[in-house]
């Protein structure tokens, strides 16, 4: 079963009929030229290897083997690193970075056994938080959150991002502060991260 399921996916494989399909073109020009040959007629066959030549040299990408090298991993170093280009006051305590961005304190905890990594930020205790704000809090993480939340742990409100570690990207971390940030800013105001308003409106 295992073998087949291996074949299955190797013939279901777009470059395998791009590759199979070009080589069947390959086997149209070549068979012109030996019909050229068996006629004689030395045009013909300078003709169907010239159009051999001209499809090789098009599909080379095709014909080559085609091989996706992995994405670079995000280690926990290089997470701080890109953490502490644009924020101020970084400071690293083993897997925990805080730092400070637009004044918001922020904290990075990752945990390279797990590849797990969240950011955070320490907005209010949840009992001083009236209960309809508190499905506000929910609604909102439908709605206007986006990739942060609010979440709330030992009877604190945070702003949360929680992702794997190795599949980050830059530009998902730069995000991710920027979403944690907004969201803590505006609890009690719009409840946004302020990278887009999902959900309401008909949007």
């Amino acid at each position: 079963m295992v073998e087949i399921n291996n074949l299955w996916k190797f013939y279901s494989n777009p470059v395998f009929f791009r590759l199979s399909k070009v080589m069947s073109l390959i086997a149209i020009v070549y068979s012109l030229c030996l019909l050229g040959c068996e006629n004689s007629n030395v045009v013909h066959m300078d003709s169907s290897k010239n159009s051999l030549k001209r499809l090789v040299e098009s599909n080379k990408d095709m014909i080559q083997p085609h091989f996706q090298s992995e994405p670079e991993k995000m280690t926990q170093s290089q997470l701080h690193d890109i953490i502490k280009k644009y924020t101020d006051s970084p400071q690293i305590n083993g897997n925990v970075l805080q730092c400070v961005y637009k004044q918001r304190p922020l904290y990075c905890i990752s945990d390279v056994k797990h590849d797990r990594m969240r950011i955070i930020s320490p907005i209010i205790h949840m009992d001083e938080i009236l209960d309809e704000v508190k499905d506000t809090l929910l609604a909102s993480n439908f709605h206007s959150a986006l990739d942060a939340r609010y979440a709330t742990s030992e009877g604190v409100l945070y702003s949360a991002y929680i992702h794997p570690l190795s599949p980050l990207t830059a530009e998902q971390i730069e995000s991710a502060v920027r979403q944690v940030a907004s969201l803590a800013e505006n609890f009690g105001t719009s409840y946004s991260s302020g990278e887009l308003l999902y959900g309401q409106d008909g949007n």
